[in-house]
């Protein structure tokens, strides 16, 4: 297994074998809280189902240039050369809180967003992993229309 993926699949057998599993939501969620190099670079989907219904999360790690873990592939300006190509919009953070995309083509900007002010994005643990996040999977079709558009979770 790749040297980022080991980690965290033993850490979850011994927290399964060691205090059982009564939720695995919160097991995955507290094994990848003690192995955040889990979601680096990909992010993980979680399947599960409670006693009446399926759910299914994204798990993964803000990074300056993928906020959200999403690549991002539309600016906010019209008929922009960079549109629908991969790595032409790249994200920032601001204080591990906020984050924006801007456009390298074009060289548009939007706004700062708060990260965990929008209603489908949920911190993992605030102060022991700041930058993980879950979210519903597949992506909520807002995920990209935060930064484009004017909305009262921009901060600047």
């Amino acid at each position: 297994m790749p040297h980022d993926i080991q980690p965290f699949i033993n850490g979850l057998v011994e927290t399964i074998s060691i205090h059982g599993m009564e939720d695995i939501r919160e097991t995955a969620c507290h094994t990848l809280i003690a192995y955040p190099t889990t979601v680096t670079t990909n992010a993980v989907i979680a399947m599960y189902r409670s006693s009446t219904e399926y759910f299914a999360h994204e798990v993964g790690m803000h990074r300056a240039e993928r906020p959200l873990n999403y690549q991002f592939v539309r600016c906010g300006t019209a008929n922009c050369p960079s549109e629908g190509r991969p790595g032409n919009i790249i994200g920032e953070l601001q204080d591990l809180e906020a984050a924006r995309i801007r456009c390298k083509a074009c060289k548009w900007k939007s706004r700062f967003v708060k990260l965990n002010a929008q209603p489908f994005i949920k911190p993992l643990h605030k102060t022991k992993a700041p930058l993980l996040f879950y979210r519903e999977f597949p992506s909520p079709p807002g995920l990209h229309a935060m930064f484009l558009q004017d909305n009262h979770y921009s901060i600047e």
